[in-house]
């Protein structure tokens, strides 16, 4: 199957925040409302309050994704590795891949700090004619 390509505002809608009424209570007191606080969070969760949400019975990550985020591609990442670095690892990419969809910021030129570091003008040559 061919990859799936994601648009500016499909890639906001899937990073941005869920209904306050939706947000991912995580069984160590952290709470994601959007998948960078996700991956904020599964780098310092422990492994024992990691398999609380996931494990052989159910993994509350994945159906929080697939569910409430709507990003069914890494709903499928996180059931298929059921570990944290595996899900930190996933959920981290995934975001990277999603905001290198969004469209770039506008560049700003500044002048150069500090005094002298602009250069004068160059002066025409006349032309020769």
């Amino acid at each position: 199957m061919p990859a799936r390509k994601y648009s500016g505002e499909e890639a906001r809608r899937i990073l941005g925040d869920v209904p306050q009424e939706k947000r991912f209570w995580s069984h160590d007191g952290c709470i994601y409302s959007n998948l960078r606080d996700m991956a904020n969070c599964l780098g310092h969760i422990s492994d024992a309050d990691f398999t609380y949400h996931a494990n052989p019975e159910k993994n509350d990550y994945a159906n929080w994704v697939a569910l409430v985020v709507g990003d069914d591609t890494l709903a499928r990442q996180l059931k298929s590795n059921p570990t944290r670095p595996a899900a930190l690892r996933a959920v981290s990419q995934r975001v990277r891949f999603l905001e290198s969809k969004l469209s770039p910021p506008q560049r700003v030129r500044h002048p150069p700090k500090g005094p002298g570091k602009a250069s004068p003008p160059k002066a025409r040559s006349p032309r020769k004619g």
